[in-house]
């Protein structure tokens, strides 16, 4: 289950990056539904699955999180707004 994730997140990933405009917008928000999923771990009692998730999405933290800061410069208005929400989101990861 992890490499299927994996694969999806790179790919997801692959795409957004060079695509723009109206598939940008929709690469981001794909990857904001996968990190919102996640929510807020509680260190007492973790979901399995949410940590999971997790786990899986953290490799990729660093690629997420500056595909988002790039695309706050985008001149479309609805991809800024979608990449301030995955930045937001992901602020408070380890």
């Amino acid at each position: 289950m992890l490499e299927y994730l994996m694969c999806i997140f790179q790919t997801c990933i692959s795409y957004t990056s060079v695509c723009s405009g109206t598939c940008r917008q929709a690469g981001l928000e794909l990857l904001l539904s996968l990190v919102n999923r996640v929510g807020k771990q509680k260190v007492s009692a973790p979901d399995p699955d949410n940590q999971m998730l997790m786990e899986s999405i953290l490799p990729y933290k660093e690629k997420i999180t500056g595909l988002a800061r790039q695309s706050l410069s985008d001149n479309e208005s609805q991809v800024t707004a979608v990449a301030s929400k995955v930045t937001m989101a992901m602020s408070w990861w380890p």
